[in-house]
C-alpha cells in the first residue's frame, strides 16, 4: 500500500487503522535536517526502520527530515468500516455532526 509504514505482517494480516502523527526534523533555526536514520539507530540500532517508543512506534518515512509516530491501538480495519468513515467523511465537509455507525 502506497505510503503507508505498516510492516509486511501488519500488510499481509490485513489493513490497519488509526491516527499517525508525521515530525519534521529540524534545527533550532527550523531548517530540516536528514536525521531520522540516526534517530532510529539511536533507539533500535543500526538499519532499523522502526523502533518502539513507549506504547507507540517510530518509523521512517520517505524523506529522511521526517519521522512518523504510530499510537498503539490501531485497529484491524472491519468490513463495515469504509461505508462509516465515507458517511462521517461528507458530514464533516457538509459542516453537519459527525455521522454515527
Amino acid at each position: 500500500m502506497p505510503g503507508s509504514s505498516a510492516s509486511s505482517s501488519e500488510v499481509s494480516a490485513g489493513v490497519l487503522i488509526g491516527t499517525e502523527h508525521e515530525y519534521s526534523l529540524n534545527t533550532p533555526g527550523m531548517a530540516p535536517v536528514p536525521e531520522s536514520d540516526l534517530v532510529l539507530a539511536e533507539l533500535a540500532g543500526e538499519g532499523a526502520s522502526e523502533a518502539a517508543l513507549g506504547t507507540a512506534t517510530l518509523t521512517k518515512e520517505l524523506q529522511k527530515t521526517v519521522i512518523e509516530l504510530l499510537p498503539a491501538g490501531r485497529q484491524r480495519r472491519s468490513p463495515g468500516s469504509k461505508p462509516c468513515w465515507q458517511a462521517g467523511s461528507r458530514s464533516f465537509t457538509a459542516g453537519s455532526q459527525a455521522a454515527t455507525c
